[in-house]
C-alpha cells in the first residue's frame, strides 16, 4: 500500500495531466475536460486503485489544486473501478451526502424503514444520503459509471461507519 504523500503525488500527476495540452497543442488547457479526467482515472486506475475516486475540496488534501475546508468535500469516482470502495456497506453519522450521476447507471442501495431498498440511478439523476442512513453503490450490471458526490462537514469524526449487512 502506498503512502498518503505517495498517492498524493499520484493524483497531482494525474490533475496535471489532464490539464495539459494534447500532443501537437502548445497551450495548456483552460479548463479539464471530464471526458479526460474520467478516461485518465480509469487507466490509471487499473494499477492503482485509489485513483478511482479524487476529492477536489475537503478537509484532507488529496493534490495541490484542491480547495481545503471543513464545510463541504466534492469528488469524483468512477465505477467499477471505485467497487471496493463504493460497495462497503457504511453511513456517514455527520456528513449528508448527494450523489450526481454524471454517465452510465449505478444502483444504490440505501436503508429505509429497516428495509434495504434499491435505487437506479441514470445520468443525471440526483439523490441525497441523509446523516446516519445506511448506504452503497454499485455499478448497474458491471456497466461503467461516473458520478460526483459532495458530502457536508468532512473533517467531523467518525468522517464514515461499517453498517451490519443488510
Amino acid at each position: 500500500m502506498e503512502s498518503t504523500a505517495q498517492q498524493q503525488k499520484e493524483r497531482e500527476k494525474l490533475v496535471r495531466e489532464a490539464f495539459s495540452p494534447d500532443e501537437g497543442d502548445s497551450e495548456r488547457r483552460p479548463a479539464v475536460s471530464l471526458q479526460r479526467l474520467v478516461s485518465l482515472m480509469k487507466e490509471r486506475s487499473q494499477t492503482k486503485g485509489y485513483l478511482s475516486s479524487i476529492y477536489f475540496a475537503g478537509a484532507y488534501v488529496d493534490h495541490p489544486f484542491f480547495l481545503k475546508n471543513d464545510r463541504i468535500a466534492v469528488g469524483i469516482a468512477t465505477l467499477p473501478e471505485d467497487a471496493e470502495k463504493a460497495g462497503r456497506r457504511k453511513r456517514h453519522p455527520h456528513q449528508q451526502e448527494v450523489i450526481f450521476v454524471l454517465d452510465g447507471r449505478l444502483r444504490l442501495e440505501v436503508d429505509e424503514g429497516g428495509e434495504v431498498a434499491e435505487k437506479l440511478l441514470q445520468q443525471g439523476d440526483v439523490f441525497l444520503i441523509p446523516p446516519g442512513q445506511c448506504h452503497r453503490i454499485h455499478a448497474d450490471d458491471e456497466l461503467d459509471a461516473t458520478y460526483m458526490f459532495v458530502k457536508t462537514n468532512p473533517a467531523l469524526e467518525p468522517r464514515s461507519e461499517d453498517c451490519p449487512p443488510g
